[in-house]
């Protein structure tokens, strides 16, 4: 657990997955990939607005028609004061002031988050991208096969060849303008937009992956699988794996 003071509220969080709970990693997981996906703030319009502009000019009609869809969502988001990062940072409070959090329920966590309404946009920035590298960087390090994402260095590179494009512009006075568009176009478009609207959106199919998973290990133990903290779940979720190779090693032998 660590304590933080966010919004002049004193806080404590989940930081480990040796205590995090796996209901709550995957509420935080689920509100991340709508904050990535729709946004909640203006700026989140802004990239909507490029996206599909830039989608349209390539001829790439239905991704823009996505990417207009997933604006339209962001503007109701922001009209009602629904902010997906600060939803993602409360499923990982514990407690507020002293007062146990237990509510992981989406009502839940909005509670949360009205309580620490008045957090800065940088208090919930800083919080959120600090927690995260530190769960990653466990889950990376006790679980590399299944947190060895490809396609996560790829941006990250292409963020990198960004940046030092446009720090190359200043320190070497080049007109690389063209270049630094090229790179900001391949970093925002690097991940296609997903539908967040209807009965197979990407929120509805996230929450039905996890409950599958849930249902089939819990054939590999007696505990309730989602009382489980994030160390165990995974830790169950490879000897599931382990155990399914023998069964099918057995089957090849008969």
């Amino acid at each position: 657990m660590q304590d933080l003071t966010i919004g002049g509220h004193s806080v404590r969080v989940y930081d480990s997955i040796e205590d995090l709970p796996i209901v709550r990693y995957n509420k935080f997981m689920k509100c991340l990939l709508i904050d990535a996906g729709v946004g909640g703030d203006l700026a989140s319009v802004d990239r909507h607005l490029y996206k599909a502009k830039t989608y349209i000019r390539t001829g790439k009609t239905e991704l823009a028609e996505m990417e207009l869809e997933n604006l339209r969502q962001n503007i109701m988001f922001v009209s009602n004061n629904i902010t997906p990062r600060l939803l993602a940072f409360s499923a990982l409070v514990a407690e507020i002031d002293g007062k146990a959090q237990t509510d992981t329920t989406d009502g839940g966590l909005q509670k949360v988050a009205d309580v620490l309404r008045d957090a800065t946009r940088r208090e919930v920035e800083d919080a959120v991208d600090a927690q995260k590298k530190k769960i990653d960087d466990e889950l990376h390090l006790y679980f590399a096969d299944l947190f060895n994402d490809e396609s996560d260095r790829e941006y990250y590179d292409l963020l990198k060849e960004r940046t030092n494009a446009i720090l190359k512009g200043i320190t070497d006075g080049e007109d690389n303008a063209e270049t630094v568009q090229r790179l900001t176009e391949r970093v925002l478009l690097h991940v296609k937009p997903k539908a967040f609207q209807g009965k197979d959106s990407a929120e509805i199919r996230f929450e039905k992956n996890f409950e599958k998973l849930c249902l089939r290990l819990s054939e590999y133990t007696n505990q309730n699988v989602k009382s489980l903290t994030v160390m165990a779940f995974y830790n169950l979720y490879e000897y599931a794996k382990e155990q399914i190779k023998i069964k099918q090693k057995q089957l090849k032998k008969k």
